[in-house]
């Protein structure tokens, strides 16, 4: 069981960066939630983000900081209240922010390979992405 749900995992990742490849090409964006969820306060980035950034060395990352909509989206409740959000971009991250975390061969993203080799490298990425939203937050 636990081989065939890493199996399908892996074959949607696929997808999903074939996807995202094509998304690419025809001059669209990516928007990721590095925190993979809602929080009152910032969590730690999952590494998901940085096999990303990695693979797609040639995109930059446009931070943003989003503060307030906790109390627009309170507890688990799909609907939102009335009230401001703020958002704030920072600086763009490049490939040259992100070079000691480089990986100098090609790899394919979201495999138990790529994350046993170079699982430090995408967390590495993670934590300088939060750490530069952290910056555009609200303390």
């Amino acid at each position: 069981y636990v081989e065939a749900v890493n199996n399908l995992f892996v074959k949607m990742m696929k997808i999903f960066v074939e996807l995202h490849s094509q998304s690419f090409k025809k001059g669209r964006d990516l928007f990721i939630f590095p925190e993979g969820t809602r929080s009152k306060t910032l969590l730690k980035g999952r590494p998901g983000i940085g096999q990303i950034a990695l693979y797609f060395k040639d995109y930059p990352i446009l931070p943003i900081g989003c503060s307030g909509s906790d109390k627009l989206y309170p507890g688990s409740s799909p609907f939102a209240k009335k009230g401001r959000v703020l958002l704030r971009c920072g600086d763009l991250i490049t490939g040259k922010d992100l070079e000691q975390f480089a990986i100098g061969e090609d790899f394919t993203p979201f495999t138990p390979e790529a994350e046993a080799k170079w699982g430090a490298n995408f967390q590495g990425v993670a934590d300088v992405v939060m750490e530069r939203i952290n910056e555009l937050i609200e303390p």
